[in-house]
């Protein structure tokens, strides 16, 4: 919660500073509807800066052998230029939230990281959310603020089994009682709940905003008095997946690495395996599982279908969802990418990456440049960051 954008969440921040000629709009969000109005401002009004969101990339243990070493197609191109980032560590990913489908905000901040540079953009599996994000970055590559570079490669998230990124949280506001203090509501980052008292004096029904919640899970676990609040879970069919996979670039499966998990992935993207070799990155998001965790990660690779796409992804996932709690949040995340680096997971000619998420703030650039000094230290290549 360190810095926000005026008028998000609990309390207001300060005020970004913006190019000259570029003001906050009077409102925190632009009014959406089906479509963009033809007069949507050039820069999105009052955007909240959701530190947990950008997340940086370690490139592969071999990261400095260069555009050389770097999988060519038949005509002897290279890559696209998502490639080369993960390559040479430039690579900027921006995680929107598997479940975030609050539509207002996706645009907002795809607009912004993309004027920004950022690399890919990682959105929740909605077809709304999809063709919306793609009309922003059409809209920001005409922009006279965005860089001279492609516009972000677009992601979608899925999963392979129950999992903490797909999820709403939910509850019978009419159950809660009328003096409830509504500790709920102040562990909600994203301001999606909305108690007893709160409801009346806007004199709208209490509950969850469904589209914002995102299932960070922090309104669980005995916040409510009561005990009413619960977690809906769900999973994405592969129906959905496969009628959005031709709309962007890249994938992403997230899973629990548990004993099943080798079969499960490779259920989930059974149905989908003549559309993968398409894309220019498949990524694999997953916690540390101690011991098990290289056991249960090469199982997992050895059962994704092939051919594989170009490159793939390994995302250490250490604190999901939770890099705006503080600095030591970013730990688990670079501790458990050193360890997969260290066994030699991204030495795998040119096609594995490995990736920090879940928990990676402002903290986390200065944890990647003492695990490259370590890295280098031990005579290892230090990678990309």
């Amino acid at each position: 919660r360190g810095v926000r954008g005026p008028g998000f969440g609990r309390g207001a921040g300060p005020r970004i500073p913006l190019p000259p000629g570029v003001s906050w709009g009077a409102s925190r969000v632009p009014a959406f509807g089906p479509r963009p109005p033809p007069s949507w401002p050039p820069m999105p009004p009052r955007l909240p800066l959701v530190l947990n969101l950008l997340v940086l990339l370690l490139g592969a243990a071999g990261g400095a052998a260069g555009l050389a070493a770097l999988p060519r197609g038949p005509s002897g191109a290279l890559p696209p230029p998502s490639l080369r980032a993960l390559r040479d560590g430039s690579w900027v990913k921006v995680i929107m939230g598997a479940s975030n489908h609050d539509l207002p905000l996706v645009r907002n901040l795809a607009f912004v990281y993309a004027l920004a540079g950022a690399t890919c953009i990682d959105v929740a599996c909605d077809a709304a959310v999809v063709d919306l994000v793609r009309e922003t970055l059409e809209r920001a590559a005409a922009h006279p603020l965005h860089p001279p570079t492609p516009p972000p490669l677009l992601m979608v998230s899925v999963n392979d089994d129950a999992d903490p990124h797909f999820r709403k949280a939910t509850f019978d506001a009419s159950r809660c009682p009328p003096d409830c203090p509504a500790p709920c509501e102040r562990v909600c980052p994203v301001d999606a709940i909305r108690g007893p008292p709160r409801a009346a004096a806007a004199a709208a029904p209490g509950g969850v905003d469904t589209p914002r919640c995102y299932g960070c899970g922090r309104c669980l676990g005995g916040v409510c008095p009561l005990g009413l609040i619960s977690a809906e879970e769900y999973v994405v069919t592969p129906a959905a997946v496969a009628a959005l996979l031709p709309r962007v670039g890249a994938l992403e499966v997230h899973t629990q690495l548990r004993e099943t998990s080798p079969g499960a992935v490779a259920a989930a993207l059974a149905p989908l395996a003549p559309l993968l070799p398409a894309l220019e990155v498949l990524a694999v998001s997953f916690p540390d599982r101690g011991g098990d965790t290289l056991p249960r990660l090469a199982a997992v690779r050895a059962a994704l279908p092939r051919p594989l796409p170009r490159a793939l992804v390994w995302q250490a996932d250490g604190r999901p969802m939770s890099g705006d709690v503080g600095r030591g949040a970013a730990l688990p995340s670079a501790r458990l990418a050193e360890g997969l680096l260290a066994a030699g997971w991204g030495a795998r000619g040119g096609r594995d990456f490995v990736q920090l998420a879940g928990g990676t703030n402002a903290a986390t650039p200065g944890l990647v440049a003492g695990m490259r000094q370590r890295r280098g230290a031990r005579g290892g290549p230090p990678g990309g960051a």
